[in-house]
Protein backbone atom coordinates (compact mmCIF):
# COMPACT_ATOMS: atom_id res chain seq x y z
CA UNK A 1 0.00 0.00 0.00
CA UNK A 2 1.32 3.61 -1.10
CA UNK A 3 2.02 5.87 1.60
CA UNK A 4 -0.60 8.73 2.16
CA UNK A 5 1.30 12.37 0.96
CA UNK A 6 1.18 15.23 3.69
CA UNK A 7 -1.38 17.62 2.41
CA UNK A 8 1.72 20.64 3.30
CA UNK A 9 4.31 19.02 0.62
CA UNK A 10 4.25 20.24 -2.82
CA UNK A 11 6.45 18.09 -5.29
CA UNK A 12 7.14 19.18 -8.74
CA UNK A 13 9.21 18.92 -11.65
CA UNK A 14 10.68 21.98 -13.84
CA UNK A 15 12.31 20.34 -16.17
CA UNK A 16 12.69 16.75 -15.76
CA UNK A 17 14.35 17.63 -12.66
CA UNK A 18 12.15 16.42 -9.05
CA UNK A 19 11.41 19.07 -6.77
CA UNK A 20 9.78 18.90 -2.95
CA UNK A 21 9.15 21.58 -0.13
CA UNK A 22 7.31 20.66 2.77
CA UNK A 23 5.74 23.82 4.37
CA UNK A 24 6.08 22.71 7.73
CA UNK A 25 9.48 22.63 7.12
CA UNK A 26 10.17 26.36 5.60
CA UNK A 27 12.94 28.24 8.02
CA UNK A 28 12.45 31.79 9.79
CA UNK A 29 14.09 33.46 6.42
CA UNK A 30 11.66 31.75 3.76
CA UNK A 31 8.63 32.34 5.88
CA UNK A 32 9.74 35.89 6.10
CA UNK A 33 10.34 36.32 2.21
CA UNK A 34 6.31 35.33 1.68
CA UNK A 35 5.27 37.65 4.22
CA UNK A 36 7.04 40.28 2.96
CA UNK A 37 6.12 39.77 -0.80
CA UNK A 38 2.32 39.97 0.31
CA UNK A 39 2.76 42.10 3.71
CA UNK A 40 0.43 39.06 4.95
CA UNK A 41 1.03 36.95 7.99
CA UNK A 42 2.06 33.40 6.71
CA UNK A 43 -1.24 31.98 7.36
CA UNK A 44 -3.15 34.17 5.14
CA UNK A 45 -1.30 34.15 2.43
CA UNK A 46 -3.07 32.39 -0.81
CA UNK A 47 -0.30 29.55 -2.25
CA UNK A 48 -1.53 29.09 -5.08
CA UNK A 49 -1.14 32.54 -5.95
CA UNK A 50 1.68 32.74 -8.76
CA UNK A 51 4.28 35.14 -6.73
CA UNK A 52 4.15 32.62 -3.88
CA UNK A 53 4.17 29.66 -6.30
CA UNK A 54 7.62 31.39 -7.86
CA UNK A 55 9.04 32.03 -4.04
CA UNK A 56 8.13 28.51 -3.26
CA UNK A 57 9.73 26.92 -6.11
CA UNK A 58 12.94 29.07 -5.49
CA UNK A 59 13.22 27.44 -2.19
CA UNK A 60 12.96 24.36 -3.26
CA UNK A 61 15.52 24.54 -6.04
CA UNK A 62 17.90 26.50 -3.80
CA UNK A 63 17.66 23.83 -1.47
CA UNK A 64 18.98 21.73 -4.45
CA UNK A 65 21.56 24.13 -5.84
CA UNK A 66 22.33 27.45 -3.67
CA UNK A 67 23.59 29.10 -6.75
CA UNK A 68 19.67 29.33 -8.33
CA UNK A 69 18.37 33.19 -8.32
CA UNK A 70 15.02 34.21 -8.40
CA UNK A 71 16.15 35.44 -11.79
CA UNK A 72 16.56 31.90 -13.31
CA UNK A 73 13.50 30.80 -11.42
CA UNK A 74 11.29 34.21 -13.01
CA UNK A 75 12.55 33.00 -16.50
CA UNK A 76 11.14 29.38 -16.68
CA UNK A 77 7.97 29.10 -18.67
CA UNK A 78 4.74 28.34 -16.84
CA UNK A 79 4.52 25.55 -19.02
CA UNK A 80 7.37 24.05 -17.52
CA UNK A 81 6.14 23.80 -14.28
CA UNK A 82 3.81 20.12 -13.62
CA UNK A 83 2.36 19.44 -10.27
CA UNK A 84 3.34 15.48 -9.35
CA UNK A 85 -0.36 15.61 -7.62
CA UNK A 86 -2.17 18.71 -9.11
CA UNK A 87 -5.03 17.87 -6.18
CA UNK A 88 -1.86 17.81 -3.59
CA UNK A 89 -1.31 21.45 -4.38
CA UNK A 90 -1.47 23.73 -1.09
CA UNK A 91 -3.39 26.62 -1.78
CA UNK A 92 -3.08 27.98 2.11
CA UNK A 93 -0.43 27.11 4.79
CA UNK A 94 -1.30 24.30 7.00
CA UNK A 95 -1.66 25.15 10.73
CA UNK A 96 1.26 23.29 12.47
CA UNK A 97 1.37 21.84 16.19
CA UNK A 98 4.47 24.64 16.43
CA UNK A 99 2.82 27.56 15.05
CA UNK A 100 -0.26 26.67 17.63
CA UNK A 101 1.65 26.64 20.48
CA UNK A 102 3.30 29.48 19.68
CA UNK A 103 -0.32 31.61 19.31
Amino acid sequence: MAAKKKDTILAFKIEDNRYEIDLEDLEFGEVEALEEAFDLPFDEIDLARMKAMRILIYIAMRRKDPRVTMEQVSAFKVTSFEAEDEEQVPTKPVATKKAAKAA
